[in-house]
């Protein structure tokens, strides 16, 4: 199991806890306590923020904004969360112009999220309590159980 995959079981594990059974229950809530410890440490490894990334984050809004089409308003046009940029060749030329004076802070942010992923891809060292198949509850459907697949023994 993937360190990503304790963040669909620790939902799942949510979804699951109302179901009955002793030993089911047991290692759910004791799933659900180991899960919620490693998950507060993914937590700590994620690192903060560039001092100066808001200042990009800024001035690259009002890039969008400055190049966006605008309704009948004068507001920007949105379309799935994206600017709609009426001119493509100047707003690349501003773009690349902020990049290139932010390059340090863009640099730091994709480094950390390279190796906050790089880390949810590495093997899970937790040690989850297992159940047996047979005292796993009637009304588990087949998404959850495949959920589930890690506590099962």
């Amino acid at each position: 199991m993937k360190n990503k995959d304790l963040i669909t079981l620790a939902q799942t594990l949510n979804q699951v806890s109302e179901l009955k059974g002793r030993d089911f229950a047991y290692a759910v809530f004791k799933n659900k306590s180991l899960i919620e410890q490693e998950i507060k440490i993914f937590e700590q490894l994620r690192k903060e923020p560039h001092p100066d990334f808001q200042n990009y984050e800024n001035e690259r809004n009002i890039v969008c904004i400055n190049y966006s089409k605008k309704d009948d308003n004068g507001n920007p046009v949105i379309v799935n969360n994206a600017y709609q940029i009426e001119d493509m060749n100047a707003f690349n030329a501003d773009m690349a112009e902020l990049q290139e004076k932010y390059k340090e802070v863009i640099g730091d942010m994709n480094d950390a999220r390279k190796e906050y992923e790089d880390f949810l891809e590495k093997e899970s060292t937790i040690q989850l309590i297992k159940v047996k198949y047979e005292n796993i509850p009637n009304d588990v459907n087949a998404n959850l159980l495949s959920k589930l697949q890690f506590m099962i023994d």
